[in-house]
């Protein structure tokens, strides 16, 4: 009936799986939506109708699809029988056939012409279209959620509503651009992401000088900062550090138009993301810099207001600069900086006592500020502060029993702390590192038996426990066992 009424070309289909035909000749759709509907919702056979429709088979042959590229892979690798060219050739084509699969949807969705949503030529026309109608086109992404199930028919009735200003127009368009940057770093096109995003930033652009335009902004930023700490996740620092220092000027630009904590903390955020990755390679002036500036921010705000999330932000920086100082040997200056990341985490708890992050800092802290002990021979020191360490790490799990990251931290804390007591040696230590061992042990074999991860910790640790047994059995007279 909906079709009836004229709304045949606000019906979208999408097809995994069989033939796209209907029923009764042996394909997927329904009849009324391979025929023309008469206005009383009659069938009419004699005159076929080609539906809107987005084809994600495998291939035309009618090969079921898939709801993920990975899955699709993977069952490709366990076959057992492809060569890996062939494999990734037709994983390619697949990425390929989905990605054009979205693209048809959302071209549908905004009564745009597929080509020029492909070639990046849709700003103009869908401008037009916007101003005559306003349309919520984020709801078409949660299809590719729903595509295992089948053939999915979406009814989407478009608002009457003409665009009440330009501005709003420009805001949605944004909207979907972000959306396109999310969808293409699922298929793991950074650079691609980027240049939707880039398109987002030009819209908003042209509204930079209204005050609503500051959320529509800082909304891109948000996405900028996401995507560039996904690449920082991955690895892919020079992907990493191109979104972040776009992310940077759209923050920059956010906090100098409405200089809230929040906005500047967000900035800070990105400084120390900034940061990272020249840690990593070894960059430590420019690690530096980056860090001290998120520092500099979070400071400001903290001085202007009492604000935790401020503090928050401080200690984070000190951690991050205290890893720069220790690498560049300045144990001394590293052991200030975490001091004062575990001074600013105990007030943080005391403010906050349910917050388990302030608790997994702390805890943090005190580990670090033991390895820079040892590192100065200084294990009496290192004990104490692991010991503190563990203490922290036992209330979180009294807290939340349920949580496996915090058995794993404290399996890790356990195994600290006897390294440190083996290095320190005699006067009875080795015991008290058998016994730290043997708990670290305990709580991997309860809850990570299966769990490759931690197989190298394990057998760190039954290593260890053997040659302290050796030492203690030589040490009674009986020698180690041959």
């Amino acid at each position: 009936m909906f079709k009836a009424l004229g709304g045949g070309n606000q019906i979208f289909a999408v097809l995994i799986d069989g033939n796209p035909t209907s029923g009764d000749q042996g394909g997927s759709f329904p009849e009324p939506l391979c025929f023309r509907v008469n206005e009383v919702g009659e069938v009419d056979h004699t005159a076929p109708h080609e539906p809107l429709a987005a084809d994600f088979r495998v291939s035309d042959q009618g090969e079921e699809g898939w709801a993920s590229l990975s899955a699709y892979e993977g069952v490709l690798r366990g076959e057992g029988v492809l060569p890996e060219n062939e494999i990734q050739r037709l994983t390619s084509m697949y990425r390929d056939r989905q990605k054009q699969g979205l693209l048809q949807i959302l071209s549908g969705l905004l009564g745009v012409g597929l080509r020029e949503l492909v070639e990046h030529d849709e700003l103009h026309m869908a401008r037009k279209k916007f101003r005559q109608r306003l349309t919520r086109v984020l709801a078409a992404f949660l299809l590719f959620a729903a595509i295992s199930t089948g053939v999915i028919c979406i009814q989407i009735k478009f608002s009457e509503k003409q665009a009440h200003s330009l501005a709003s127009t420009r805001r949605e368009l944004s909207s979907t651009h972000e959306s396109l940057a999310l969808m293409h770093v699922d298929f793991g096109e950074f650079e691609e992401a980027f240049a939707s995003l880039e398109r987002s930033v030009a819209i908003n652009g042209k509204i930079y000088g209204e005050e609503e335009s500051v959320e529509a902004v800082k909304a891109v930023a948000e996405t900028y900062a996401k995507l560039g700490n996904s690449a920082l996740q991955e690895g892919i620092d020079d992907i990493a550090k191109k979104f972040l220092l776009r992310a940077g000027d759209l923050f920059s630009f956010v906090y100098e138009k409405e200089e809230t904590p929040a906005n500047g903390l967000a900035l800070a955020g990105v400084f120390q993301d900034l940061g990272k990755s020249p840690l990593r390679q070894g960059n430590l002036r420019q690690a530096e810099e980056y860090f001290s500036r998120a520092k500099f921010i979070a400071e400001k705000i903290l001085a202007e207001d009492d604000n935790a999330a401020a503090l928050g932000s401080v200690a984070s920086s000190n951690r991050l600069l205290a890893n720069v100082a220790e690498i560049s040997g300045d144990i001394e200056k590293g052991k200030r900086l975490l001091e004062e990341s575990l001074r600013a985490n105990e007030i943080l708890i005391l403010e906050e006592p349910s917050n388990f992050q302030y608790r997994r800092q702390l805890s943090e802290d005190y580990s670090s500020l033991a390895a820079l002990a040892i590192k100065q021979l200084d294990y009496g020191s290192a004990v104490e502060k692991l010991e503190r360490a563990l203490d922290v790490r036992s209330q979180l799990i009294a807290s939340d029993p349920s949580s496996n990251d915090d058995r794993k931290s404290l399996a890790v804390a356990h195994a600290n702390l006897g390294s440190a007591y083996q290095e320190m040696g005699g006067g009875g230590n080795l015991p008290r590192a058998e016994k730290q061992y043997e708990l670290a042990l305990e709580i991997l074999e309860t809850t990570f038996s299966e769990n490759p991860e931690l197989e190298e910790l394990q057998d760190t640790l039954n290593q260890n426990l053997e040659r302290i047994r050796n030492l203690e059995r030589k040490e009674k007279g009986r020698g180690p066992d041959r």
